[in-house]
Formats: C-alpha cells, sequence, structure tokens
C-alpha cells in the first residue's frame, strides 16, 4: 500500500527518482534498457559473477512467486540465460531464499561496488 511504500523509503525518497509503469509492456517502451539482469532463484549463476556497467537495470520480482515467466522469457531472448542471477545459500536451508529486501541490498551493492571500482566513482546504475 501507499503508506507502506513511503514508510520503506524513511527519508531517501526526495534522492530518488522513482517511475511507476503501469506495466512491463510500458516499462520497455518507456525505459529502453540496453542490458538488464533478473534476480531470480531459477538462475544457477551467482550475483558476483555478472560484470555489472553502469546503466544496467537490475530487476526484482516480488516476495512470493519472483519475476512472470514473460519476464524471464524477454531476459534470456534478449540477454541470455547469464544474465539471470541468484544470490547463494546454504544447502543445509535448500529451497528457502533470501528476502527480497536483502536481494535488492545485496544485488545493487555488488553493482555499485563493481561500477565504482572500475570508473573510479560512475555514474551509477539507471
Amino acid at each position: 500500500d501507499e503508506k507502506g511504500f513511503r514508510r520503506a523509503g524513511l527519508d531517501y525518497w526526495p534522492l530518488v527518482d522513482c517511475v511507476h509503469h503501469a506495466t512491463w509492456e510500458d516499462y520497455l517502451a518507456v525505459a529502453a534498457p540496453e542490458r538488464a539482469f533478473l534476480f531470480t532463484t531459477h538462475a544457477t549463476r551467482p550475483h558476483w559473477g555478472a560484470s555489472f556497467r553502469s546503466g544496467d537495470h537490475l530487476l526484482f520480482g516480488n516476495e512470493g512467486a519472483g519475476a512472470p515467466e514473460h519476464v524471464h522469457q524477454w531476459l534470456v531472448q534478449r540477454h541470455g540465460a547469464e544474465h539471470r542471477l541468484r544470490l547463494p545459500m546454504s544447502a543445509e536451508v535448500e529451497g528457502r531464499s533470501i528476502n527480497l529486501a536483502c536481494t535488492v541490498s545485496c544485488g545493487v551493492y555488488e553493482a555499485l561496488r563493481q561500477i565504482e571500482v572500475s570508473t573510479d566513482g560512475g555514474t551509477g546504475l539507471v
């Protein structure tokens, strides 16, 4: 809900350029991502195996069901299965996954780490 959405951003909202797209097709038409990565439990490649660069789009599904199948299909057709990434977990917790907020944090910070290292203070992600 809107109240929860605002609360999740705390006092950062003035620093965020948030754009809401009504549909996946609207996102593709407006954002026109040149490169994208999808974080998913269905991937075999760990997130640190990707080479991120400025302008990359990082995609995450919802907490329960993940990204819809058509998003997976678009990504694999456009970029290949190697652009599907996962956060590795211990085999002791088979069948479990890291919650969405933690996954986003890990993914975004790994991408920023790579971009900052490669550009000495790069422009960041879209």
